[in-house]
């Protein structure tokens, strides 16, 4: 057992022994599925009743939840917000993009009923809320471009993921056909359109951990159990759930579906470009560096060939021992330890049960002298005579030559095969072309998007339990089905391929209790910076029944009647009385309820640091509205993308991202963490990019206002805060503009560039930038 599953089984035993408050070891529902189903997660969902309000209630469905609830507090709705403040909250909510001041002066003027209603569907149709909300999603999916190893440890198609999430959002897909096409697209019907292989991204774009598949598998599980369905099976990977009821043989069930699942070494083409002059000149680059793989391919093959050659004899004492090993990967392991390969000790095991090796002249010495009397003298025999032999030019050894060349002999393997065998180990010029391609595929104009996918194998199996989660330590197999606690008795393995389709059609069931009750919660969340349950992705029995527990059932089945439509729940949640209030709290209802628990008022927020860069961007008038493609340096001060398609590698997520509270892309993130320290300013004040911006918004400035300072500082509250200055900002304005003195040049540091100081309008600009009101949701 290594040393981290020995931790992890120490710490899981010392936190299994500690009681959780309230309850007995008779009703501990971590072992008694009888129990563990009355809790409310885990409860069929059913559609509640709206609470009774009164006629002049002016509401809607969402409204009435919460009304009933703070009704019982004696308490009441906030005042609603006032219109400037509204229409900027709910397009930063949905676009993640400041309003700009005509919109603004629009909104305010339109006195019709339905002028609210009018915002909310032009912003949901608005290409921009599909990048909004992808990358809300993209944090569940632990997005990102690089696998967590080596620099050139990059996937050439990330990208499709990231996009094919983008456009699922705007065409408001089925989350049920969303959670269907990213666990299995491969198995489904897609017609002549390929692109939702694309979102097969959700499961293959996590961290490598250098190839080993367990780690990987157990990766896999947890992004679909956490993130789709609010449950940390992969706390059973060790030994049965300390809390909740997941015995180990449910996860090694679902070990099994992925187990049965591997990478294809071609991906599938889901578009080809648009230029075929493109096209044509990067299949011309990639066969030229396809020559030299091949050449390549071929000399390591022969060295291969010939080092086993010379180890004929490792091989001759190793096949006892690796007579009674099925497994591949535990072949694997002993192989290794003995300094030989499991696929070519394969093909031995194979050969000499085959009967053949009896009648091989050159393995008679082996049979009668030493393979029951002394193996290890016959490995150096027989090592030693087969060397001679291949260094042999006299034309001697005609015997062990002959047997060496045998198209049986397990010495002289399928040169196909030993070439698939190098590949899974990757290393040296072969690797370096392979890295060479990879670069091609990502950066080449004319290179087809691919998709990148998980396959069945051609022979699916069940995983074994290991256990205390050591893989050297297998127990009883187990079928490949879905959770217990969620299947109950109509539980059934899985017998189709792997099982990967009829597990994503159990998860995107209505039947399921915790799809959708899952899902209402983080877009409530990501709406109102408080989930209805306070741990989005951990729905189990030591989570206590939510406040709004009506609400939420109420939510999620209307979202399913609502053909698991996304923006539906957008519609009714914006529209809503509840979000609509003003973040001014009442001072009673502070008093009752400080945690605004029963949301008596809408929460202040700060922007996010995707909104916060796209903001200075706009403002600046640089924002580039490119939708889609290859990503893009954002630490790159001259890089005008939206933050969304930004290059996040894994293996060293940029400065930036850590500073503004980005989720770290090793695993699903249950939401965003918000903190206030001292970097986040300074990055506001001295980084190259905000002063760039800075610069480039006193020039729009002087562009749209022209010389007059009054103009310009108007025109600077217009762009940034979308309302006119007041006319004591205006007099502050004009006073730090004649007070300005040019800011001498910091002296430089060893290697840095010189850099202009900033002139008075520009540091006008940036002082504006650095502001709460610009940074801060009302």
């Amino acid at each position: 057992m290594t040393l981290v599953n020995k931790v992890c089984l120490g710490l899981g035993c010392l936190l299994g022994c500690i009681p959780l408050m309230g309850t007995t070891a008779s009703v501990d529902p971590a072992h008694d599925m009888s129990v563990a189903q009355t809790h409310w997660a885990f409860v069929p969902l059913a559609k509640p009743e709206i609470p009774a309000t009164p006629t002049s209630f002016d509401g809607n469905q969402v409204d009435a939840f919460i009304w009933a609830k703070l009704q019982e507090k004696q308490l009441n709705f906030n005042e609603e917000a006032d219109k400037r403040s509204l229409i900027r909250r709910v397009t930063y909510d949905l676009t993640g993009l400041p309003p700009t001041f005509d919109e603004v002066e629009a909104f305010v003027a339109d006195g019709s009923k339905d002028a609210y209603e009018k915002l909310v569907e032009r912003l949901l149709a608005s290409p921009a809320y599909g990048e909004r909300w992808a990358r809300h999603w993209l944090d569940v999916a632990r997005y990102a471009d690089s696998m967590g190893i080596f620099r050139r440890g990059r996937y050439p198609f990330s990208y499709t993921y990231r996009d094919y999430v983008i456009q699922a959002f705007n065409e408001d897909k089925p989350y049920d056909q969303f959670i269907l096409e990213q666990i299995a697209a491969d198995q489904l019907d897609l017609g002549k359109d390929k692109s939702a292989l694309a979102g097969m991204g959700f499961l293959t774009l996590g961290r490598t951990f250098f190839g080993r598949k367990d780690y990987i598998i157990d990766d896999q599980i947890d992004v679909i159990t956490r993130g789709l369905q609010g449950l940390t099976v992969t706390c059973a990977r060790c030994h049965d759930h300390k809390f909740d009821p997941i015995p180990t043989s449910d996860y090694y069930s679902l070990h099994g579906i992925f187990a049965s699942s591997e990478n294809p070494d071609v991906l599938p083409i889901i578009k080809y470009p648009d230029s075929e002059a493109d096209y044509g000149s990067y299949l011309l680059e990639k066969q030229r560096i396809q020559r030299e793989i091949d050449k390549k391919s071929e000399e390591e093959v022969d060295k291969f060939i010939k080092e086993e050659r010379l180890l004929a004899g490792n091989y001759l004492k190793a096949v006892e021992g690796a007579r009674s090993i099925k497994d591949f990967d535990d072949l694997e392991v002993y192989a290794g330890s003995i300094k030989t390969r499991a696929e070519v000790l394969r093909l031995w095991v194979d050969y000499m049960e085959s009967g053949e090796a009896r009648k091989e002249p050159v393995l008679q010495k082996w049979f009668s002298e030493y393979a029951d009397k002394d193996p290890e003298a016959g490995r150096i025999f027989y090592n030693d005579w087969f060397k001679e032999a291949i260094e042999d030019k006299t034309g001697g050894h005609a015997d062990v030559k002959a047997f060496l060349n045998d198209p049986d002999s397990p010495l002289n393997p399928d040169r196909d095969d030993v070439a698939t065998w190098i590949r899974r180990k990757i290393g040296g010029v072969i690797g370096e072309l392979s890295g060479e391609m990879t670069a091609l595929a990502w950066t080449h104009p004319g290179s087809p998007m691919r998709a990148h996918i998980l396959a069945d194998v051609e022979k699916p199996k069940n995983s074994p339990i290991y256990k205390r989660g050591d893989p050297g330590n297998k127990g009883e197999e187990v079928p490949r089905q879905y959770l217990q606690i969620l299947e109950g008795d109509h539980r059934k393995p899985f017998t189709d391929g792997s099982g990967r389709l009829q597990l994503a059609e159990e998860i995107a069931s209505e039947d399921n209790p915790l799809t959708a009750r899952v899902y209402v919660n983080r877009l409530w969340g990501w709406h109102t910076g408080t989930p209805i349950v306070d741990t989005p992705s951990d729905f189990g029995v030591r989570t206590p029944e939510p406040v709004q527990l009506d609400l939420l059932n109420w939510l999620a089945a209307t979202f399913i009647e609502s053909e698991w439509s996304t923006k539906a729940i957008h519609r009714l949640i914006v529209l809503s009385k509840t979000y609509r209030q003003s973040s001014s709290p009442a001072t009673r209802s502070v008093e009752v309820d400080p945690s605004n628990t029963l949301w008596h008022h809408y929460p202040k927020q700060r922007l996010d640091f995707e909104s916060m860069r796209d903001t200075v961007l706009a403002v600046a008038g640089n924002l580039d509205r490119t939708m889609g493609g290859l990503q893009v340096d954002i630490t790159d001060p001259t890089t005008n993308r939206r933050t969304v398609y930004a290059y996040i590698d894994r293996r060293d997520v940029p400065g930036l991202f850590r500073t503004f509270d980005h989720p770290s892309p090793e695993a699903t993130s249950p939401g965003r963490f918000e903190t206030v320290v001292p970097q986040q300013a300074l990055f506001m004040m001295n980084s190259p990019f905000v002063i760039h911006q800075a610069r480039h918004l006193a020039g729009r400035l002087e562009a749209e206002a022209g010389s007059d300072p009054q103009a310009k500082i108007e025109r600077c509250y217009e762009i940034l805060f979308q309302r006119p200055a007041s006319p004591e900002e205006v007099q502050a304005g004009i006073e730090f503009i004649e007070e300005f003195q040019a800011e001498k040049p910091a002296p430089l540091e060893e290697g840095e560039e010189s850099q202009e100081a900033l002139n008075k309008w520009e540091l006008y600009s940036q002082v504006l930038l650095l502001s709460n009101e610009l940074m801060f949701l009302d």
